[in-house]
């Protein structure tokens, strides 16, 4: 009969430490999620997102002419050749 109460004490205490264990990680995962997705971050990742589209745009167009300069400077060779 002892070790009916001892085990069921044991028991209710592992329940009730999981449970504030449980609470306490779901607090600071919301807590964290909701940091991360205020507006003022949503505004910060879609300005830097946006840069980053147009640096790469600018990139693309230097390359282009740079390659259609190459191109006609080839074409004119092989029209005077």
């Amino acid at each position: 009969m002892f070790k009916r109460v001892i085990w069921t004490g044991v028991g209710y205490g592992l329940g009730v430490g999981s449970s504030v264990l449980v609470q306490r990680k779901v607090k600071r995962t919301v807590t964290k999620t909701v940091e991360r997705y205020t507006p003022a971050q949503l505004r910060e990742q879609a300005a830097a997102k946006g840069r980053a589209v147009v640096d790469k745009a600018k990139v693309a167009t230097i390359e282009l002419r740079a390659v259609a300069k190459d191109a006609s400077l080839f074409a004119g060779e092989r029209q005077a050749g």
